[in-house]
């Protein structure tokens, strides 16, 4: 017989496997289909790239972490997205973009996630500072390729 549905709000722990990627409940590999990169850049990276290129903006990961995270609801999906803004705004060259990317596939890895489609809007992560949306494509699918090699963890990007 099968468990009861779940309610909507509720949270499914990872638990590891056998020292290998982490798996639901009922044993299925966690996988994310749908992470959104700009979403997922890390606090420090975001101050340390602020601070390198002279930018507008946190210096400072506690200032960067206030700016960037949502820390529960909020009013409107506008409230929400403005986080990401903030971060893209330290993308001032093509190696952050493949940074973050990098990052994005090591956190996924050490969340135990056995498969990551990495989801991105190039025109988006261009926009501040000018590099070519194709440009940006090939750094974050280069940053993505050397972690997912790295880490083991299969991963395609969609932007």
């Amino acid at each position: 017989m099968l468990d009861p549905p779940l309610p909507p709000t509720a949270v499914l722990p990872a638990t590891p496997v056998g020292g290998g990627p982490a798996a639901t409940p009922m044993g299925l590999p966690l996988i994310d289909l749908h992470r959104h990169l700009e979403g997922s850049f890390r606090p420090e990276t975001v101050a340390e790239l602020t601070e390198h290129h002279r930018l507008d903006g946190p210096r400072e990961v506690d200032a960067a972490r206030r700016l960037i995270q949502v820390p529960g609801q909020v009013a409107t999906l506008v409230d929400y997205l403005r986080g990401n803004d903030h971060a893209v705004r330290a993308l001032a060259d093509l190696p952050a973009c493949a940074r973050v990317a990098a990052e994005a596939v090591e956190d996924a890895a050490a969340e135990g996630l056995a498969y990551l489609e990495l989801r991105f809007s190039p025109l988006f992560m261009a926009r501040p500072h000018g590099p070519v949306a194709a440009e940006v494509v090939a750094a974050v699918v280069d940053g993505a390729g050397a972690a997912e090699r790295a880490t083991g963890l299969r991963t395609t990007s969609s932007g």
